[in-house]
């Protein structure tokens, strides 16, 4: 599970920014996560973290929140803002540049 683990952060980091919190893996049924923002999860739950773009799966043992990585642009490209009106990955920034 571990080398799964591993592979599942380095292929989600090409695209986004990946966090994991480890929860009792002896609770079979739920994740309790540190996060008020979170709470209590069931396995295989997907929950959105109000005001931000990131989203957080409940896995036995783990929790992973997935959000927008950084970009960098070059001018005349702009970033636009995160559009927190849309769930994850819809609300991450997007690159905009102008039509030659």
């Amino acid at each position: 599970m571990k080398l799964t683990l591993f592979f599942l952060c380095c292929v989600s980091a090409v695209y986004c920014a990946t966090f994991v919190e480890l929860v009792d893996p002896d609770n079979s049924e739920v994740c309790v996560s540190s996060n008020p923002d979170v709470g209590i999860m069931k396995y295989n739950e997907t929950k959105l973290l109000k005001g931000k773009c990131v989203e957080a799966t409940c896995s036995p043992g783990y929790i992973i929140y997935l959000g927008c990585g950084k970009v960098l642009v070059d001018s005349p490209c702009v970033l636009a803002p995160v559009d927190l009106s849309k769930p994850y990955p819809q609300c991450c920034p997007k690159t905009l540049c102008p039509i030659d």
